[in-house]
């Protein structure tokens, strides 16, 4: 069988796949592709604060077996390829804010998959992201949920960039040696959605994505996120309510949130360049660097 692993990053995308990825859910089974997405994979009757669904089996690594059960049972009705696409595999947003660190634990998040593909073909798609729009991306993301503290008290364990890229990538690599690594820079993806969705997939032949349409989930605007910061008491916590601010005060008008000055800007996309660079000229065993505002059919074999 062949199983595909989109495993984020996160803000690269992914819900926009997702949303294709759900879309798609019947024709694809048509195609003999089964397709488990975030809302597949979580239990929503999980205990307050423990991590749900696969985000759980993660942390009980002998405990796969319903995300392997449902592998089979596509086997079992002729499926040929199974398609996860679940960011949170990765790490967490909240886990990067904190400490700085991409993806800190995804050595070990992948390890524990490796039963899911053994005696399988396995391709890992991982989406990467300039560090300045990735980082800021990542804390508008959170400050929609909940009040943030001031970028500004962020910025020292950005900028020291302790892990980085062509590591992260190298850590998948190394939990999953038998794997075909995908590397996608965002700068190449976020307008070529129908490229990205056929690497996820697999497939050469699918029906375009209007590469115009929305995001799923856009950034709010640099006013929307001082307003967000500013609500920390009863009903201005509920999402919704959060929601409706970032609604209110759309990046369009009110200017995207930009929160570093030209040196830093211009010292994290140094070093993106210099890490795309090594991903391209010393990849990690079984990994390429994909460019999909050039590569439009996918190699599925």
């Amino acid at each position: 069988m062949d199983i595909r692993l989109h495993i984020g990053a996160h803000r690269t995308g992914t819900s926009r796949v997702q949303a294709e990825l759900m879309r798609r859910a019947d024709h694809l089974v048509t195609r003999g592709v089964i397709v488990l997405r975030p809302e597949d994979l979580r239990d929503a009757d999980a205990p307050p604060g423990q991590e749900r669904g696969l985000l759980g089996w993660l942390n009980r690594p002998d405990d796969l077996a319903p995300l392997i059960a449902r592998r089979d049972a596509a086997m079992a009705h002729g499926a040929q390829s199974l398609v996860v696409s679940e960011e949170n595999l990765s790490g967490t947003i909240t886990r990067i804010l904190e400490s700085g660190r991409i993806y800190g634990e995804i050595r070990q998040r992948m390890t524990r998959l490796r039963p899911l593909g053994q005696g399988h073909r396995v391709t890992v798609l991982f989406t990467v992201r300039r560090y300045d729009s990735f980082f800021a991306s990542l804390y508008a993301f959170r400050a929609i949920r909940e009040p943030m503290l001031p970028f500004q008290s962020f910025k020292p364990r950005f900028m020291a960039l302790p892990i980085r890229w062509p590591q992260v990538v190298a850590q998948i690599a190394r939990a999953l040696p038998e794997a075909n690594i995908d590397v996608i820079p965002f700068e190449t993806a976020h307008n070529h959605a129908t490229a990205l969705l056929r690497q996820v997939l697999g497939l050469d032949q699918i029906v375009e994505v209007s590469d115009g349409s929305r995001p799923i989930l856009p950034s709010p605007s640099g006013q929307a996120i001082t307003i967000l910061n500013s609500m920390t008491e009863g009903e201005d916590l509920e999402l919704e309510r959060r929601r409706a601010v970032v609604r209110a005060y759309p990046r369009t008008d009110f200017g995207a949130f930009a929160p570093w000055d030209t040196n830093e800007a211009t010292a994290l996309s140094k070093a993106y360049d210099e890490d795309l660079e090594a991903l391209r000229l010393s990849p990690p065993p079984n990994t390429r660097l994909l460019d999909l505002s050039t590569v439009e059919a996918v190699d599925a074999g």
